[in-house]
């Protein structure tokens, strides 16, 4: 188990630069909510597409309202608070 650091290590307690960490991460969630997006549409698409008595037009746009409204929610930029 890891103890703490070091009487002789120059690391001290809140004073790391996190700036990139903080880009890694709101990158990753950047992706992961619009990968998410994708993936709902395209599930919707075919569930809608390929049920029975479904059709391709109805697949179509019920996709496109998904989208729409998807990319309008998400599309707020995203930091963080201190």
């Amino acid at each position: 188990m890891a103890g703490p650091a070091s009487k002789d290590s120059d690391y001290t307690h809140g004073d790391m630069e996190i700036v990139e960490h903080e880009k890694t991460y709101l990158g990753f969630i950047s992706l992961a909510k619009w990968c998410s997006l994708g993936l709902a549409a395209i599930v919707l698409f075919f569930t809608m597409w390929l049920y029975p008595r479904g059709n391709f037009m109805g697949a179509v746009v019920s996709t496109f309202v998904l989208l729409a409204v998807g990319i309008y929610f998400l599309r707020k930029p995203q930091s963080i608070e201190p």
